[in-house]
């Protein structure tokens, strides 16, 4: 059986246009679920294949098409990146189809086919409080392809309608398919691939031929009077790897100076919830009950689980309560009408008691006997931290009346440090949510503002003075 999921992930690229000229737009992507789409999916062992759609959405602001404004807004040599954080449960499948959706969001401006490459055993740090990297499989699609050409505006390097480039709201929407196989819940984890060339310290190129590793680049001149046009990388792309610095990496905007971090970079998950067959092994009129849920680092402290931004964590210890009045597990609670089957038992830790799946707890819950079940969630918040959801979640009553599955996903919880130690790297300016690199790249132009205030303020008093 068939689940169709559709993620939509939007890239917004955004330029300072009211500081620095629109042609000097650097990009900017941003990864998101798209309306009415859950994070998780539900997989009942035995009915293990599904489609994904992925869509990537150029946000910035239609230009002229080979104009220089268009051209800095554009990002070439697309190179998608799923990490699937415990690859012995889901494979992905090749090829994958792709298609360039113009921007009266329906027609389609090129299409084709790429190969679904697999790199085995990669170290990768999930995004969350820093924790050894987890060996990971990681999917690649090259939409550019190597025979591309680049697109720089100059003779001979102008728009062709079959340049598989992302244009200002344009849409990427990559088919892939999925097996899931097993028990237990899987996560995968998109982002787009950031280039393992560095120019850091060096004279930034302006060729193509001069860069390696072809990953996610756009052609455009720095901020500034000097109109040399280089190449440079999107700046929250990420590679998830570098020994050199035992950690991943992203850009800074403008840059090839590489910044060190497992967050600062677009990305989202998703969770494959694969649950036991409904007879939960206990013959035919039994059922099975699948509760999950995510513990976070809530950046954006309101209390909601966002992928796009928060963090996760391992570690922390998650019970299933039958009653609440006295505390009392559920297994005890229901002791002969249903097994806990995880090896690791009631409670558990997030991360399914280690790196398997970073910040997720699940219960399975099998050879359920018919009848009404009312179950509690507990966490124990660790020391040192703020909880920004409830510690104690009471779940809608589940009633099993035969050989069935029933859910119960996005039980989350959510912490953050003490407000008296405001240590996140994220804050907010202008009612959005930034990384500090994203208001180190304001920096320079809040400077400005403030030495056009200080100028203007001296011309006041030099005014007052000749007057007096």
């Amino acid at each position: 059986m068939k689940n169709r999921l559709v993620l939509i992930v939007l890239v917004a690229l955004l330029a300072f246009v009211s500081i620095a000229p629109i042609a000097n737009a650097a990009p900017t992507g941003k990864i998101s679920l798209g309306p009415n789409i859950s994070a998780d999916n539900y997989v009942v062992e035995g009915q293990t294949e599904q489609d994904v759609k992925i869509d990537f959405k150029n946000d910035a602001t239609t230009q002229t098409a080979g104009s220089a404004a268009e051209i800095a807004s554009t990002v070439q040599y697309l190179r998608i990146c799923a990490a699937i954080i415990n690859p012995g449960r889901v494979t992905v499948l090749s090829p994958a189809d792709w298609e360039i959706i113009g921007t009266d969001g329906s027609t389609v401006r090129t299409s084709g086919t790429v190969a679904t490459t697999v790199a085995h055993s990669e170290s990768l740090v999930p995004p969350g409080p820093v924790v050894p990297p987890l060996s990971v499989d990681i999917y690649t699609w090259d939409i550019g392809g190597s025979q591309s050409h680049p697109y720089t505006g100059a003779s001979g390097e102008g728009f062709e309608t079959t340049l598989p480039v992302l244009l200002p709201q344009e849409t990427l929407r990559l088919i892939i398919d999925v097996q899931c196989t097993g028990v237990g819940d899987s996560v995968d984890w998109f982002f787009f691939r950031a280039t393992e060339d560095n120019f850091q310290g060096q004279t930034y190129p302006t060729s193509v031929s001069s860069i390696t590793d072809k990953s996610n680049i756009y052609y455009s001149k720095l901020p500034g009077p000097v109109q040399t046009q280089y190449w440079l990388p999107l700046h929250n792309s990420y590679d998830p790897w570098d020994s050199d610095i035992s950690s991943g990496h992203s850009f800074e905007q403008n840059s090839w100076n590489r910044v060190t971090t497992n967050t600062q970079y677009a990305k989202t998950n998703k969770v494959h919830h694969q649950s036991p067959a409904s007879d939960g092994g206990g013959g035919e009129g039994t059922g099975v009950i699948h509760i999950c849920g995510i513990k976070f680092n809530d950046l954006s402290h309101n209390g909601q689980y966002d992928p796009e931004i928060d963090g996760v964590i391992n570690g922390v210890k998650i019970t299933l309560l039958g009653t609440i009045d006295p505390d009392q597990n559920a297994e005890d609670t229901y002791q002969g009408s249903l097994t806990i089957q995880e090896t690791h038992g009631n409670p558990v830790l997030t991360g399914e008691g280690g790196n398997a799946a970073p910040g997720v707890y699940c219960f399975n819950l099998i050879d359920v006997q018919p009848g009404t079940y009312q179950f509690y969630i507990r966490i124990e918040e660790p020391q040192g931290t703020e909880a920004t959801t409830p510690t104690l979640i009471t779940l809608a009553p589940i009633t099993i009346s035969g050989s069935e599955v029933a859910y119960r996903v996005d039980n989350n919880f959510g912490n953050r440090l003490p407000s008296s130690q405001p240590s996140d790297p994220y804050h907010y300016v202008g009612g959005e949510l930034f990384t500090v690199n994203k208001l180190g790249v304001l920096t320079p132009y809040l400077a400005l503002i403030g030495l056009a205030g200080v100028v203007l303020s001296a011309a006041v008093v030099m005014k007052f003075r000749r007057r007096r």
